[in-house]
């Protein structure tokens, strides 16, 4: 999964759980 630029805040905290998913 790609991380946007304009998602990266929203993705800041769910970071942990995206690379966790991945």
């Amino acid at each position: 999964m790609k991380i946007e630029p304009r998602e990266e805040k929203r993705t800041e905290k769910g970071r942990a759980i995206i690379a966790t998913n991945g």
